[in-house]
């Protein structure tokens, strides 16, 4: 997993890893950038989206999904 996240590194829906390690019990783990603001289910609950924005942030999601299973 992580040579496949180090491959992806500047697509613009991978998040970036800057790191990995254990944890003390020894279960593996990433460290990953920050990114900060709203999720899509809050701007849906806020209302700040149209449906057919949330429509194309879920498309968006499937496509990059569909890719990173790929590799």
């Amino acid at each position: 997993e992580w040579r496949i996240l180090k491959a992806l590194r500047g697509l613009p829906y991978v998040v970036r890893v800057e790191g990995s390690g254990r944890h003390d019990d020894g279960r593996p783990c990433f460290v990953m950038e920050l990114v900060e603001g709203p999720t899509l289910a809050d701007l849906i609950a806020e209302r700040d989206v149209t449906v057919a924005k949330a429509c194309w942030v879920a498309r968006e999601v499937a496509h990059a999904l569909d890719d990173l299973h790929m590799r």
